[in-house]
């Protein structure tokens, strides 16, 4: 653990992080929209057309996303890029405001590839923007996500608001929403900046580094999934015994609401003082293995202390997940090629989409849930062995990078 001396952001941080939050009101209001738009008077759509088209738009922005960081990175340059896909998500979020398949479908396609022209190429002006004092990195990416937080809930609820009158009216929202974030990186004067590769590390342990990241970022999603159902029942049953509360206001309030507060400690934290994000992640894992464990010891017991139970393994959680799924971006960003930043930050979350596709726990169901809980305490436990192991192999670059 290191004290840091004068570790600030610029401003150029903020217009982006800011940017970046407008992006994900914007997207996230309207995909909250998307199933009950199509199935309403306007489409008439049935309940399996609309979710058949949802499931596609969402594979095709992964996979736009692929697309976006290759031109941006080898062709268009990043900031174009970002702009270039800010600007056709405008576009896509007005022209779902005709009421005709015509429209929605146009304006599926535009912010399909808006987002991923912009997501990827953010990422790569983001993490860029660090390069200059890397140990900021973790600081910035949590800031961030807790940014991004803010920005999908803030959407949903905002935008939903708003087409419950008219969806055209959400939809428009969300398009004046992102000509904001289209505007933010305007206002950033060194973002154009080309940094050389670093030639301390070597490509194979910049490929192992990076692995681990992605692997900790899939082990987190993929098992903290398998607990969704157990998470949700103790929720409703939860709202059930206290009623209406803003910790019970919807589902996930009580996870983002620490996500946001948490998020925001920990950036301010983390500019005082720096520790390894290796070090985060094993931290990250001994709260997530500690939820894990507490759920073995207290689900299924009297109904009384559900609430305590859902806010104890709920604040675990989150406490795994901000420590964890940030500090992914910190680490390929220190550890790829920057000319290729883009590209690997498109290719990051491939893994654990693909494991979601095919994990199956339903041979480890069973009515106390207790083989979803000894896997969760299992994963998480072996994961933080094995990033310790790999510290203490090679402490210099992995304490002090």
């Amino acid at each position: 653990m290191e004290k840091l001396q004068k570790a600030t952001y610029t401003s150029d941080h903020f217009f982006l992080a800011f940017s970046r939050m407008f992006e994900r009101t914007s997207f996230y209001g309207v995909r909250a929209l998307l199933v009950l738009y199509m199935i309403g008077e306007t489409h008439k759509m049935s309940d399996i057309e609309a979710i058949e088209l949802y499931g596609l738009f969402a594979s095709a922005v992964l996979i736009s996303q692929i697309i976006g960081g290759v031109l941006g990175d080898l062709l268009l340059k990043n900031k174009r890029a970002l702009l270039l896909g800010g600007l056709v998500q405008v576009l896509g979020c007005f022209a779902l405001c005709f009421s005709n398949k015509t429209g929605l479908y146009t304006g599926l396609v535009l912010i399909v590839l808006g987002t991923g022209f912009y997501s990827s190429n953010f990422i790569a002006i983001y993490g860029k923007s660090f390069l200059k004092n890397t140990k900021l990195l973790d600081s910035g990416f949590t800031l961030l996500y807790a940014l991004i937080n803010i920005g999908s809930f803030f959407g949903v609820l905002f935008i939903g608001l708003f087409a419950e009158k008219d969806f055209r009216i959400g939809f428009a929202i969300a398009g004046g929403f992102m000509i904001l974030s289209v505007a933010l990186p305007l206002f950033a004067k060194r973002i154009n900046e080309v940094y050389e590769k670093s030639s301390e590390f070597l490509l194979g342990k910049s490929v192992l580094f990076i692995t681990v990241g992605i692997l900790a970022v899939t082990m987190f999603w993929n098992v903290y999934s398998l607990s969704a159902t157990v998470m949700f029942d103790m929720e409703r049953t939860a709202k059930e015994i206290v009623g209406d509360s803003i910790i019970f206001s919807g589902s996930g309030t009580l996870n983002i609401g620490l996500v946001v507060i948490l998020g925001i400690i920990l950036a301010i934290v983390w500019t005082k003082v720096y520790t390894s994000s290796y070090v985060k992640i094993i931290l990250g894992c001994l709260a997530g293995f500690g939820a894990f464990c507490y759920l073995h010891f207290n689900y299924g017991q009297e109904s009384n202390t559900t609430v305590s139970t859902f806010i104890i393994a709920t604040t675990f959680f989150t406490i795994a997940e901000i420590l964890i799924a940030p500090v992914l971006y910190s680490i390929i960003t220190k550890y790829s090629n920057p000319k290729y930043l883009a590209i690997v930050a498109s290719l990051v979350f491939i893994p654990s989409k693909i494991l979601d596709r095919f994990l199956s726990n339903d041979s480890l169901i069973d009515e106390s849930h207790k083989g979803i809980f000894e896997l969760g305490m299992t994963a998480f436990f072996g994961l933080s062995i094995f990033v310790l192991v790999l510290i203490i192999f090679d402490k210099r670059h992995l304490t002090k990078s």
